[in-house]
């Protein structure tokens, strides 16, 4: 784990002007639990990461794109919390495909996800529903 973090700490400290500099081949090399480590400690970190380091890390190393449920969760929910804008797309699609709770209830726990919730409730099974309703403020 300690290669997926030290890139995670690359990545967060790095300035926008030498964005550039970041390849897929470092992130391509590791595991799917070490690349989700990457996300979730980006995540986690103190500093906020900008919309510019975002928008080039997805066109670097596909996030968005990822075949992985994990990565695609853990992508999203860094974006949501850096307030990226160009995820809430994503982050809708996957919640209205997506049924497993593991997956959904970070990323309706915030932004806009409540609308596509409630529209798409009648659609979802029925354990997921409750407990997603249950986060719901009233």
């Amino acid at each position: 784990m300690r290669d997926a973090i030290a890139l995670a700490r690359q990545w967060a400290e790095m300035d926008d002007g030498d964005l550039a500099k970041i390849d897929s081949s470092r992130y391509n090399s590791l595991s799917t639990l070490q690349k989700v480590k990457v996300l979730d400690h980006l995540r986690l970190a103190s500093n906020a990461l900008s919309h510019e380091k975002l928008a080039h890390l997805d066109k670097v190393n596909k996030f968005s794109k990822a075949g992985n449920y994990d990565i695609l969760s853990s992508w999203i929910q860094l974006g949501l919390k850096n307030y990226w804008e160009d995820i809430i797309p994503l982050a809708l699609d996957f919640v209205t495909k997506q049924g497993r709770l593991k997956y959904v209830r970070p990323i309706y726990n915030a932004g806009r996800a409540i609308e596509t919730f409630m529209k798409n409730a009648p659609y979802m099974h029925p354990i997921t529903v409750s407990t997603v309703s249950k986060l719901i403020p009233k």
